[in-house]
């Protein structure tokens, strides 16, 4: 798939009252995604060591209001336990997003950014979806946090 299409760029942060190990383990693995990522309705490994750079995941995802459909992601970046990178493609684009954490007081900060990089006909709204990807940033990291402190996402 080309480099070229629309990039919207999205960022998000929240702390979560977890030690920035834990936050690290749980956030690495892809596998887990489903239980934080609504986007996400299945994982599975499809090649490399878990969780490495260069491992390979195939999901189920649902992006935006329409039906489930097989994304490839793969591990770009890790330096335990401070980041995580990964780039994910489907049929809509391709997607590259860091997780950074840091200690704090009483847990760890965890910033998310995202840039989606729309090569279908999608380009051509890119702009109007912000504002939904921005929802469902901030609601994984919502969902993240309620799991990571023991409470129902």
């Amino acid at each position: 798939m080309g480099e070229g299409g629309r990039v919207v760029t999205e960022e998000a942060d929240i702390v979560i009252g977890r030690p920035i190990d834990e936050v690290f383990a749980y956030v690495t693995d892809p596998l887990n995604d489903p239980e934080w990522c609504p986007t996400v309705r299945e994982a599975q490994q499809v090649g490399g060591g878990s969780p490495v750079v260069g491992a390979e995941y195939r999901f189920m995802h649902k992006p935006a209001p329409v039906k489930y459909a097989p994304i490839t992601v793969r591990i770009t970046e890790l330096d335990p336990p401070r980041l995580f990178a990964a780039r994910s493609e489907d049929a809509q684009g391709f997607y590259e997003y860091r997780y950074e954490l840091e200690p704090i007081d009483g847990g760890t900060r965890i910033a998310h950014s995202t840039e989606s990089h729309f090569t279908s006909l999608l380009r051509f709204i890119a702009p109007l979806l912000k504002g939904h990807l921005r929802k469902v940033m901030n609601g994984q990291l919502q969902n993240l946090k309620a799991l990571l402190e023991g409470r129902t996402p």
